[in-house]
């Protein structure tokens, strides 16, 4: 066998390496929300191509949670050679495992609330401190550690936050107790900043947070997740 492609949207095989004839056992993994895929197997010319029984180079196959595993026999003469497969659907992770805000750089201290409290259905916070600040912390890691996230200041972001002046994400201030640190500094004349936090999950598939920073109980910060700013009224 030389090779096989699956038609299905986020399709990885054995991991996305090079796919090689000499190995007997092979992953395929799509994700994706999808219930079908079309995979199609090549060999070298003159060879016959049977898949889970079924004569034919391509076959349309059900993708489940669960997986499936089947066999694919590739005939040349009186050479045969079984391939064995297994093709499973996964939903991309882009979940946040957790998120807090803070007035202190050490972990786990001077939480400020969040509003709604955090979870994994919510994609807008507000967090609201009671005096004045010159910056607030946020700390927050992927749940799937396959998946990488990035920081993004949308609005209101003052100059002393370190930003990446090639991709234009905020840098990571410091790791404290094995937790990422992002220190939002406010702007001038500023006590509400608009940050987006960006998740990645594998094959690249990817959802948006905003979290948005007042300085003043006295007054309320909205956030628009289509507009991607932050109103203080």
């Amino acid at each position: 066998m030389t090779g096989v492609t699956s038609s299905a949207e986020g399709s990885t095989i054995d991991n996305g390496v090079a796919f090689d004839g000499k190995l007997s056992s092979h992953d395929i993994v799509v994700l994706t929300s999808a219930d079908k895929t079309t995979l199609t197997f090549t060999a070298s010319e003159g060879s016959s191509i049977t898949i889970d029984g079924v004569e034919g180079n391509s076959r349309e196959m059900e993708l489940t949670e669960a997986g499936k595993s089947f066999d694919v026999v590739v005939k040349k003469g009186s050479d045969e050679r079984t391939y064995k497969f297994t093709l499973k659907r996964e939903k991309p992770n882009t979940n946040l495992k957790e998120l807090y805000v803070s007035d202190s750089n050490q972990f786990n201290m001077g939480l400020v609330s969040l509003t709604p409290a955090f979870s994994k259905t919510n994609h807008v916070y507000h967090a609201e401190y009671s005096t004045t600040r010159r910056f607030l912390n946020i700390w927050t890691v992927a749940e799937d550690t396959g998946s990488t996230y990035k920081l993004y200041p949308v609005s209101a972001v003052g100059k002393s936050t370190v930003i990446s002046s090639s991709e234009g994400n905020i840098i990571r201030t410091a790791t404290n107790s094995g937790h990422d640190r992002y220190a939002i500094y406010f702007a001038d004349n500023s006590d509400c900043a608009t940050v987006r936090i960006e998740v990645t999950a594998k094959r690249r598939q990817d959802e948006r947070f905003l979290l948005c920073n007042t300085e003043t109980a006295d007054r309320k910060c909205t956030g628009d997740l289509g507009r991607r700013r932050c109103r203080c009224a």
